[in-house]
């Protein structure tokens, strides 16, 4: 019996079609068109927002990666993520490890990180950061943004 490589084919590409519509339907749900801004991040401009007051939720991310671009996608565009950095006023800063820029790894050995993607969180109010590794979830992020205003503590 010989199999017809067109038919196999299409009989395997139609479940992922469809799979790939319903997450399309999912998504659009809980996206907005207008994803949230970002400066790049510096040592100096993340200084600057927290001695401002202002929580920062920082991505690293590197461009080769599929986890990156995803959680990249998932903070950007979040309906819900957006809606909590308003409220909370947070900052949004980006740092990119794409050309292994000496900055950004100095961040990772900083926080004894070995690869992205990472979410950190700083609050003004905080010594340490919250960190997220690897993929994270929206409800990862939302909580690390509202714990900077449900914190009391003062740096030192």
């Amino acid at each position: 019996m010989q199999i017809d490589p067109m038919r196999f084919s299409l009989r395997l590409a139609a479940p992922l079609f469809v799979l790939i519509a319903i997450a399309g339907m999912i998504a659009r749900d809980r996206t907005d068109p207008m994803p949230l801004s970002y400066e790049p991040y510096t040592p100096e401009t993340l200084e600057a927002k927290l001695d401002g007051g202002s929580p920062v939720l920082l991505t690293i991310f590197g461009n080769w990666t599929l986890s990156t671009q995803m959680n990249d996608a998932l903070v950007r565009q979040s309906v819900k993520i957006k809606n909590e950095c308003r409220s909370t006023e947070t900052v949004f800063l980006r740092a990119d490890w794409t050309n292994k820029s000496p900055v950004v790894t100095e961040l990772l050995h900083e926080h004894a990180l070995t690869s992205v993607p990472a979410t950190i969180v700083y609050c003004p109010n905080r010594e340490a950061p919250i960190l997220l590794l690897d993929l994270v979830t929206e409800e990862q992020i939302v909580d690390a943004v509202r714990s900077c205003s449900q914190s009391g503590r003062t740096k030192q």
